[in-house]
Order: structure tokens, then C-alpha cells, then sequence
């Protein structure tokens, strides 16, 4: 029997408890439940916009559309919850769900003068995520997909977006007491897919695609 079970199985037995906890001194257990909250405390996405088709194209618009955008702090750009399942011990399937906006700003070829603007989004992630078992301090890989949205108005403009996103990293897990953890995650990540601006008289559509670098702060229990 492990160092670490026996710990376990002690501190249950002095507690006078029936059930121990689903984890101790980080151990997780098949079967065991993840409630997730976090935010993103850092973000830099590089992509562009390209292929535009619709009514009365600005001219900045024939060429691809460059942006970028950089984000730190509690909450910038997003903060979201997640639920998830130890599939078998350390394995974990789940969802995260995250609200969100994102400043944006846009660099033309054509020597347009750029322009910033604001994105309000919605993230639903299915997750996978290994995490190593190293007592108290745990280290973890993840690996994630699904859709994110994004939706703004600027100058009469409406926006809106929708991708396929894809990405992986790595993280620690520090069990400061039983069935709770502080969690590091940093992510880098790909996405790709259509989007569309209107006008009350004209609209048009184009591809996106860019690359992210994304570090989260979170709190998890788990049950």
C-alpha cells in the first residue's frame, strides 16, 4: 500500500469517517466529480481575416485583414465554470463554459488606418485532462475543442463570429487541503471559421483563422 493511501486511510480513521474523500493528498479516484471556476489572467491571439464576400466591400477589405489582441488581468478576457468525471484514476472528462469580450484590434494592408473594437463571446469546450499524481503539487496535460463565439457593434457595424477551436498545454493542481485545489493552466490553441459584419443596407462575410496563447487561475473541487 502506498505512502499516500495510508495517509488516507489514517486520516479517516481518526476523523471517525466512514467514506474518505475523493481526494487526499491529491489522490483522485474514478468516479470522482470536478466543479471548476476560473478565469483568464493573460491572452495574445494573432490571426487574420481573409476571402470577404458581400455588398459594397470597403476597399481595405480586398486584401487580408490582420489582428491582434492582448489581454492581463482578473477576468480579461473571459471567466468561466467547468464540470467534469474521472473517468478511471487521474483521467478527467468534462465541459467548461465561459462568458467573455476581448479587445481587438485590426491592421490593413491597404494602409487603412486600424481599428479597435470590442467582442463579447461565449466559449463551450469539452476538456480532457491527465493529471499526475505527485502528492500535494500536481502537475497535469490537457486537451480541448469545441466552438467559440463572438459577437460587437462598432461604428453601425454589427459582428458576429463563430470557430472551431482546438488546443493543449499543460498545468499544476496544488491541493491546499482535501477535495480543493488551486489550479495554473496555460494553453496554446488554434481556431478557425466564418464570420459576418452588417449594416442596416449592406453585409458581408469572410474566414477567420489565428493563434492563441492563453494562461487561466482557477479553483477546483473536487467531490
Amino acid at each position: 500500500m502506498s505512502l499516500i493511501k495510508k495517509c488516507c486511510i489514517g486520516n479517516c480513521v481518526l476523523a471517525g469517517l466512514l467514506i474518505c474523500p475523493a481526494v487526499c493528498l491529491g489522490q483522485i479516484e474514478a468516479g470522482t466529480m470536478r466543479f471548476s471556476a476560473d478565469t483568464v489572467f493573460l491572452t495574445y491571439v494573432k490571426g487574420a481575416m481573409s476571402d470577404f464576400e458581400g455588398d459594397s466591400l470597403n476597399p481595405a477589405y480586398q486584401d487580408d485583414v490582420k489582428f491582434n489582441s492582448f489581454n492581463f488581468g482578473i477576468g480579461q478576457p473571459s471567466a468561466g465554470v467547468g464540470v467534469g468525471v474521472a473517468l478511471m484514476e487521474n483521467l478527467v472528462l468534462g465541459l467548461r463554459l465561459a462568458l467573455g469580450f476581448t479587445n481587438q484590434s485590426l491592421e490593413f494592408d491597404a494602409g487603412t488606418e486600424a481599428q479597435s473594437s470590442v467582442l463579447f463571446g461565449l466559449d463551450v469546450l469539452p476538456y480532457v485532462e491527465y493529471v499526475f499524481l505527485t502528492d500535494i503539487l500536481r502537475p497535469a496535460v490537457i486537451a480541448t475543442t469545441g466552438l467559440t463565439g463572438r459577437t460587437g457593434d462598432e461604428e453601425n457595424v454589427s459582428v458576429s463570429e463563430w470557430h472551431f477551436f482546438i488546443g493543449g498545454g499543460g498545468g499544476i493542481h496544488l491541493f491546499f487541503v482535501d477535495n480543493f485545489s488551486i489550479d495554473a493552466l496555460m494553453i496554446m490553441s488554434f481556431s478557425g471559421g466564418k464570420g459576418k459584419e452588417e449594416t442596416d443596407s449592406v453585409s458581408w462575410e469572410y474566414k477567420r483563422r489565428s493563434f492563441g496563447l492563453n494562461t487561466f487561475i482557477g479553483l477546483s473541487g473536487w467531490l
